[in-house]
């Protein structure tokens, strides 16, 4: 189901900066979707080959926002609004061709109206320490601020070449995403 649900959702975004799904459809049970040919490397990969210039990280950032800004406010066949929610947008789901193009990938734990398959009560899903604290707390009511924590995370850690809430383990990262403070760029 919820494989059926990015392939609903991909499907609806239609941006420059959004990875283009061209078809959905089934071969026989089996649901499968087209999607653009990417080749490139994630935002995460590119941080590991070295720092990115503040031109740069700006540019990257920049087309990043402006994709979540497309699903946020995506319209169903009906006109109304979607309430697209990306949930784990992070590094590792930023693709950036070698022409230098930036698409959000991966709508797969995406939040939105009409989905079929629900996240159970209490599980959390995606990377900890890029999720807002209320994705954290109350999982079920997260709107598109949650994206926007997301970004401001990703940006800092593009800006600094540093974590600012991963630990060691899982409950270490949500504790630090609930109660750490935040440093000042400045300090870093």
């Amino acid at each position: 189901q919820m494989f059926l649900d990015e392939c609903r959702i991909a499907a609806r975004l239609h941006h420059p900066n959004i990875v283009q799904v061209f078809e959905v459809d089934r071969h026989g049970e089996l649901p499968y979707l087209v999607m653009e040919l990417l080749q490139g490397i994630t935002l995460s990969e590119l941080m590991r080959a070295g720092p990115l210039s503040p031109g740069h990280a700006a540019r990257v950032l920049a087309a990043c926002a402006r994709g979540l800004h497309a699903a946020h406010e995506a319209l169903g066949p009906d006109g109304l609004p979607l309430d697209i929610v990306h949930r784990d947008f992070c590094p590792q789901n930023v693709h950036i061709a070698f022409d230098g193009h930036v698409r959000v990938v991966d709508f797969g734990i995406a939040a939105a109206r009409g989905k079929i398959a629900q996240t159970h009560s209490g599980e959390l899903k995606g990377h900890l320490s890029h999720m807002a604290p209320e994705q954290i707390e109350t999982p079920k009511s997260v709107d598109r601020r949650a994206d926007l924590w997301a970004l401001g995370v990703t940006a800092f850690e593009v800006l600094t070449q540093r974590h600012l809430f991963r630990d060691q383990n899982q409950p270490s990262t949500i504790w630090n995403v609930l109660h750490r403070r935040i440093p000042s760029l400045d300090d870093v």
